[in-house]
């Protein structure tokens, strides 16, 4: 009777033992892939801030190349459009992940741009009067 008390015993801490380290597991996996997400969000932000060399083949020549500067104050994002002939501040800047949107007035001209960063890649669309255009940038190094 004593020997199958403590092979009762043994068995118990046994089970025990394996199921406090599978819920120890568990708990360690749930908690990394919460990080995982949280970062992968952040993450999309952060592509975004920075210097970006782009160009939109089918602009009028002077609006065809140029850099865009995005930064992050805060929670509030700003976008810098520099060109040859001067700079303009975009207006209604919203991101989402690492997409961004902005409204920019060129020559008095409404133009929505709409961007997505994938690394150090950045492309999307600008909305102009005279039709839709594609950009396509690098991430680039302050001048």
């Amino acid at each position: 009777m004593k020997k199958f008390r403590e092979l009762q015993l043994v068995l118990f801490c046994t089970a025990f033992l394996v199921f406090s380290s599978s819920m120890s597991a568990a708990l360690m996996v749930q908690h990394k892939n919460e990080k995982i997400v949280h970062n992968t969000f952040r993450f999309g932000e952060e592509e975004l801030v920075g210097y970006w060399n782009y160009s939109v083949p089918n602009a009028p020549y002077e609006y065809s190349k140029g850099d865009l500067l995005i930064n992050k104050e805060q929670d509030n994002f700003t976008v810098k459009i520099m060109l040859p002939g001067g700079s303009i501040n975009a207006e209604s800047v919203v991101v989402q992940g690492n997409k961004i949107n902005f409204k920019v007035y060129v020559e008095g001209s409404l133009v929505k741009v709409a961007l997505e960063a994938q690394g150090d890649i950045i492309s999307g669309i600008a909305e102009t009067p005279e039709g839709s255009l594609q950009i396509k940038g690098t991430k680039g190094v302050r001048p």
